[in-house]
């Protein structure tokens, strides 16, 4: 886990991304950040990871009686713009394209 207080200079800022992948010795091209503020996605971009990811509980997205489903996935994206995916939960994620074929 790194903060800032590990690093020079905190979020949106690439600082505590690049100090965690040069940690793991992973380059920041083949790195995902999951993070649930735009902070966190202009990290990740900052950083040069290979893909930002959002995940928020805010929006309902079954499209309940008058709801348009796309709208509330939009809503998702509203929030965290800068994301290239959003999911509201880490059951959501997968990596089942990764050889093991883990998810």
């Amino acid at each position: 886990m790194i903060g800032t207080d590990q690093a020079e200079r905190g979020k949106p800022f690439p600082d505590m991304a690049l100090l965690a992948c040069g940690q793991l010795g992973v380059h920041p091209s083949a790195a995902a950040v999951i993070g649930d503020t735009n902070g966190d996605m202009r990290m990740a971009k900052a950083a040069g990871a290979a893909v930002a990811i959002g995940i928020t509980g805010a929006a309902d997205t079954t499209g309940d009686a008058g709801d348009n489903a796309a709208e509330s996935v939009a809503a998702l994206y509203y929030l965290l713009p800068d994301a290239d995916s959003v999911v509201q939960s880490y059951q959501e994620l997968s990596f089942s394209s990764f050889s093991g074929g883990l998810s």
